[in-house]
């Protein structure tokens, strides 16, 4: 136990300082090519949602399938998303 809370310390203080060092205008680390990628794929997958979503409820909400779209829409959607951050199968 005292292991895990000595790490959990070092984790805190590093946190802290960083959150520190970029209060104060230090610029932030570079990010991997993988991640600044991975980001946009998910921003993109965010605005075909939402832009989806939108025309569903513009469009065909009164229909009697809008609720049924709806629910297919937002599972692929999170299906997606959950594969670009590795929670997917």
């Amino acid at each position: 136990m005292r292991t895990f809370l000595d790490w959990l310390q070092k984790c805190q203080f590093e946190t802290q300082c960083r959150e520190t060092q970029l209060a104060a205008g230090r610029c932030p680390e570079k990010r991997a090519p993988a991640y600044v990628r991975n980001d946009a794929a998910i921003a993109a997958a965010k605005l075909r949602y939402g832009v989806n979503i939108g025309q569903l409820f513009a469009y065909n909400f009164p229909q009697a399938n809008s609720w049924h779209q709806f629910n297919s829409m937002t599972v692929d959607f999170l299906a997606y998303v959950s594969h670009l951050i590795g929670l997917g199968q």
